[in-house]
């Protein structure tokens, strides 16, 4: 499948190694920014929802850090494996028919 900004992504990709593990720890954070975020919001939610007794900031705070530690298990190796495949199609020779071979 071919994307019209394919070109302008992969140029916006680091090109030396250090700017590939710069990207990698970025994406850690930010993954673990995200599930710290979802797990905030859905915690309390759901507690309100099975009648917990806790207090809404304690909710809060108890949901940051459960969601970000399960996105914490999971964000390396995603990381790892999005800056394999970043890599490897910036490296890859691009074709000039725009279409896929078979």
């Amino acid at each position: 499948m071919r994307f019209p900004d394919r070109a302008r992504v992969l140029a916006a990709l680091p090109s030396a190694w250090y700017g590939w593990v710069g990207f990698g720890i970025l994406l850690v954070i930010a993954m673990v920014v995200v599930g710290g975020g979802l797990g905030a919001l859905l915690y309390p939610l759901v507690g309100t929802l099975i009648g917990m007794d806790l207090a809404l900031l304690s909710m809060l705070r108890t949901g940051f850090m459960d969601g970000a530690f399960y996105a914490l298990i999971w964000a390396p190796g995603a990381s790892i494996v999005l800056c394999i495949a970043g890599a490897y199609e910036k490296k890859r020779p691009s074709t000039g028919s725009g279409g896929e071979s078979a």
